[in-house]
């Protein structure tokens, strides 16, 4: 597919899924349905010991790093986690019928949802981004159609529509899944506060079985749930960092997937027939 009619395919399944899966209010019943949508992220402060304002938040961070045990974390405690989910991301790759019969295809789609924070990193190891959350998704396959005819689509990583994932975060200066002195502080107040233990990463599966018409192309997204937890980083000096603010998976609610087919846009599949002659 050339260039021109993958940014117009991607718009088209963008705006589908925009209107197929907005965010929602609460239900009813008093569950969550669909929304809300994510908050903006808050800018982290650090104030010295005497309580003024610091210029960077890097003092307190590298003393919480040199001095293990040095610091403590305090989860706000007038709320619970905020729950949200994210907008909806399309991700994997698509399926365009170019045939004059049905298909049929089946896929496992895999949506892994990852932490972040607003304090470079220093807890989940990815720099939390203004109005983004960090979002992968991968999907397998296989499709039969009329004479049996079968094949594998290529994964995220390798297929055509790779560039349609979103990335919500940026490596900080911490190590990923090292044990500073941050990250530990907040494993710490969070198995306190809630009574289970504190995870970067959440994987999500389900499995999707649909029939795709002639011209019409089969898209993927999903909408993960998640969580939001802020507090105050203190060290035993009296300096502080406040408003730290924590994305992560949602212990309580579940992400929501979809699946939808849409018209195929222009003249998608005669673009994508080889030039020449085909054996």
């Amino acid at each position: 597919m050339s260039a021109p009619t993958v940014r117009a395919f991607l718009a088209a399944t963008s705006a589908c899924l925009a209107l197929v899966l907005p965010a929602a209010t609460a239900a009813a019943d008093g569950g969550l349905a669909l929304g809300p949508a994510q908050p903006a992220i808050p800018t982290a402060r650090a104030y010295g010991k005497d309580g003024r304002p610091l210029k960077s938040l890097r003092p307190v961070l590298e003393y919480c790093r040199s001095k293990r045990g040095g610091c403590r974390f305090a989860i706000d405690k007038k709320a619970l986690p905020l729950q949200f989910f994210s907008a909806v991301k399309s991700f994997g790759n698509s399926v365009i019928n170019c045939t004059k019969s049905d298909i049929n295809v089946d896929r496992r789609v895999d949506l892994e949802t990852g932490s972040q924070d607003n304090i470079l990193g220093e807890i989940t190891g990815s720099i939390a981004l203004e109005g983004q959350v960090q979002v992968s998704g991968e999907v397998s396959a296989g499709v039969s159609g009329e004479g049996g005819i079968t094949f594998k689509t290529p994964n995220m990583k390798e297929g055509p529509m790779s560039e349609t994932t979103a990335k919500g975060g940026a490596q900080g200066s911490g190590k990923i899944g090292g044990s500073l002195s941050a990250k530990a502080a907040f494993q710490m107040a969070f198995k306190a506060q809630y009574q289970r233990a504190w995870t970067t990463k959440h994987t999500e599966s389900t499995t999707y079985r649909m029939t795709v018409k002639p011209g019409d192309a089969l898209v993927f997204g999903a909408s993960a749930a998640m969580q939001r937890i802020q507090g105050t980083l203190t060290t035993n000096q009296g300096q502080a960092v406040h408003n730290v603010t924590v994305d992560s998976p949602s212990t309580v609610n579940t992400s929501s997937f979809i699946a939808t087919t849409i018209t195929a846009p222009g003249n998608t599949c005669d673009r994508l027939r080889p030039s020449g002659s085909t054996p």
